[in-house]
């Protein structure tokens, strides 16, 4: 087992945890040196075929980093390899996919973080179409032949007022009707690009629809961990 796969997937125990002065400046817990990734990754460091002063240097920053993650791992093991979610909302243009053009995407992808082109990629997670006169967001189940998680919940919430997204309740296979104003929370297909599969999830808000246009604008903030439900501007959960 690696250095990196090692810390990313067990607690540490309280006897490795690094005790830091008030200066910050010094590890006082030695013991990290005994844990099974350390003691792998400097036996492969000192069999590497380089200068000695080459492998001290390479020791050197092994036992940097290794401490720092240590540091942010004795309160969350997984605080190291964590991202917040941004303290700033983004902002997307969809296309109605029944009247755009090839060109103009209908469909938003949570993993992604963008809009997409349904005819380039199956990765997206909802799309805009106009239904009879009412626009709707359409999951991906609701748009297509093909069963996923993906799915949106209106909410009677503002978006700022949003802070955490449930993890059930979501409308899969059946589109959700929309006007500006309104707020949702969205949750993304299953990733199973990824080491550890699971959902990611994002709030929305209608900023406006273009009927003529054929188009709806939408603000999101989209929380980038691994099933993490927290969507609090520039907070993370501890998973």
């Amino acid at each position: 087992m690696g250095l990196h796969t090692f810390l990313a997937s067990q607690a540490l125990e309280p006897h490795y945890c690094v005790m830091i002065e008030s200066t910050r400046t010094r590890v006082a817990d030695t013991r990290i040196a005994s844990l099974p990734g350390v003691a792998g990754a400097r036996a492969r460091i000192a069999s590497l075929p380089i200068a000695a002063a080459a492998r001290a240097r390479i020791a050197s920053l092994l036992s940097a980093v290794v401490a720092a993650i240590a540091v942010l791992a004795c309160d969350d093991p997984y605080a190291a390899f964590l991202r917040n979610v941004p303290t700033t909302p983004s902002e997307v243009t969809l296309y109605d996919y029944a009247t755009s053009r090839l060109e103009d995407p209908p469909a938003f992808d949570i993993v992604g973080g963008r809009s997409a082109r349904i005819d380039q990629t199956l990765n997206w997670d909802f799309l805009f179409q106009i239904s009879d006169g009412t626009p709707e967001l359409a999951p991906f189940s609701a748009a297509t032949d093909t069963v996923t998680d993906a799915g949106l919940q209106a909410s009677s919430e503002s978006f700022g007022a949003i802070l955490e997204a449930p993890e059930t309740g979501y409308t899969v296979a059946q589109p959700v009707p929309v006007q500006a104003g309104d707020v949702l929370i969205a949750r993304s297909r299953v990733d199973r690009t990824r080491v550890v599969v699971c959902n990611q999830y994002a709030k929305i808000e209608i900023i406006r629809v273009d009927m003529a246009a054929g188009t709806i604008t939408f603000s999101y903030l989209i929380n980038p961990n691994c099933g993490d439900t927290v969507l609090e501007a520039g907070q993370r959960g501890s998973l």
